[in-house]
């Protein structure tokens, strides 16, 4: 099972996120968070294989949070959501590391095969925090 950590200051759709994921018996949610801080606490708690964050919260952008995540956990996995999707975002997005960006308000259903994709290739992380591939 796949590990995963969201990161949103909306409640709603980290509901919804969370929602969504469980739905598919390959990941477990194992931490929400609402700020960068709370985001930070999570991943170090929970060393999941995979984070998806919000691009736009309060008092931080997703590539600083991004950039604090991979000094915890080198090799972590990173999603990236955008309000829209653009090529400026996402061309830096991939230069710091972050493996995938979509679009907030789009269908998500390419989230969801990256992150199957991520855990066929072993890119996730067990309860202790060793890859199992």
């Amino acid at each position: 099972m796949s590990r995963i950590v969201l990161v949103s200051d909306d409640p709603k759709y980290l509901a919804s996120l969370q929602d969504l994921l469980e739905t598919r018996q390959e990941f477990v949610v194992c931490g929400v968070a609402q700020t960068r801080a709370g985001a930070i606490k999570a991943v170090k708690l929970h060393r999941p294989g995979l984070v998806i964050l919000d691009f736009a919260m309060p008092l931080t952008k997703g590539f600083e949070t991004a950039d604090a995540h991979r000094a915890a956990l080198p090799g972590i996995q990173l999603f990236l959501l955008v309000e829209r999707q653009g090529f400026e975002v996402e061309k830096e997005a991939l230069s710091r590391g972050i493996h995938a960006v979509f679009a907030k308000n789009e269908d998500l259903a390419p989230l969801l095969s990256n992150a199957l994709a991520a855990c066929n290739k072993g890119n996730h992380r067990g309860d202790n925090g060793s890859s199992l591939a």
